[in-house]
């Protein structure tokens, strides 16, 4: 459940700047963020984000973290979708292909 939770500012983004919604899926399930596993006790990002959510901090900063974590998954998400993109070859045409199949 919290993986899901930081990816929400990813999709957010991705939908913000317009992004076909079949195209999300398609880096998501690429980059292997579509089915994330969850491994108890907490990782060490849960761990830091619950330290950081104990403190009393005003709404204007929590406005600005979810900004950077923002700003932050979705460069790590464009570099590993232009390494896959890389990888696999795919081109401009080979895109439109997956998003029109039907």
């Amino acid at each position: 459940m919290a993986i899901l939770i930081l990816l929400r500012p990813l999709y957010l983004v991705f939908k913000y700047l317009g992004l076909h919604p079949r195209f999300i899926n398609f880096v998501l399930t690429q980059i292997n963020m579509t089915n994330p596993s969850i491994h108890p006790p907490l990782s060490n990002i849960q761990a830091e984000l619950l330290k950081l959510f104990a403190a009393d901090i005003p709404d204007k900063h929590l406005i600005e973290i979810r900004n950077m974590i923002a700003r932050f998954l979705l460069e790590k998400a464009r570099d590993k979708a232009d390494a896959v993109w890389e990888e696999k070859g795919y081109t401009t045409e080979k895109l439109e292909q997956i998003l029109n199949k039907k």
